[in-house]
């Protein structure tokens, strides 16, 4: 089987901690790689730990020998990183959110589309068990009409980020809600369908990146109700109620589901 030439945009935690794992799993892989990152550093980290690639400050070294790209950059640089790499004729994968603005992602999909390109957002929850056990749950009927979808999730932040644009207003003035919300916003939108109506939101921004939200939405009778913190541990959980029966699960726990039928017998899932 040919192996493709991938161009890895940002070798820092991301990469480090979720990628590398992943990409060592491919033989012959890493020799086809460029790696590609403002400190050469941590490409050349990265480059230790998969046993090759080559190491480039600039990942426009990669353009018309890649195939692909993999972005793992603060995310105010993912779409005019995107759009570069479209433009040259790579197929992108791209860490989550998307884009930070709506219009971008539009133009990002757009141009993709137009050149018959894959453009890959790296939301991974809708492949959890758990997760798509819901899924099929809700798609079957057995949980009946959805009455309600509660999402809580929860801990001290503690990401080692090498840049720390997370928590940087000078970069971003958004939060845990472009952070940890990417991936929660998406698994609701996934569960009810389709985007659900926001009636309200509540955060303590204060003008700098907010480190709580709560959401209310919802969705055709369905309420839904979101409460992100990175400040302090909570007990990160869902509840997927319909006229049936209930869904119970542990957002981390992606192998098991608690499921409560009309007359209360609860039966746990795996």
């Amino acid at each position: 089987m040919r192996i493709p030439k991938i161009v890895l945009i940002g070798c820092g935690t991301v990469a480090m901690r979720y990628y590398v794992p992943a990409l060592r799993r491919h033989p012959g892989l890493a020799g086809n790689m460029y790696l590609a990152d403002t400190e050469p550093e941590n490409a050349r980290a990265v480059q230790a730990e998969l046993g090759g690639g080559r190491v480039v400050r600039d990942y426009r070294e990669a353009f018309g020998d890649a195939e692909g790209a993999i972005i793992l950059l603060p995310n105010h640089l993912h779409h005019p990183v995107a759009m570069e790499c479209v433009e040259a004729g790579l197929h992108v994968l791209c860490e989550k959110p998307l884009a930070v603005l709506p219009e971008h992602a539009r133009e990002m999909i757009r141009a993709a589309r137009e050149k018959n390109l894959a453009l890959c957002v790296n939301n991974t929850r809708r492949m959890f068990p758990s997760f798509r056990a819901v899924r099929e749950a809700i798609d079957s009927g057995r949980l009946g009409r959805l009455a309600g979808i509660e999402y809580t999730e929860g801990a001290a932040f503690g990401w080692p980020s090498a840049t720390g644009f997370y928590v940087d207003p000078k970069v971003s003035s958004r939060g845990v809600l472009q952070d940890l919300g990417a991936h929660v916003i998406d698994t609701i939108c996934w569960w009810a369908g389709s985007r659900p109506e926001v009636e309200e939101m509540l955060d303590d921004s204060y003008g700098g990146p907010e480190s709580v939200v709560k959401i209310r939405a919802r969705k055709d009778g369905c309420e839904i109700r979101i409460t992100l913190n990175r400040l302090c541990e909570l007990s990160s959980a869902y509840r997927v109620r319909g006229e049936k029966a209930c869904i119970e699960g542990s957002v981390f726990d992606w192998k098991t589901i608690g499921v409560t039928d009309a007359s209360g017998d609860r039966t746990e899932r795996k």
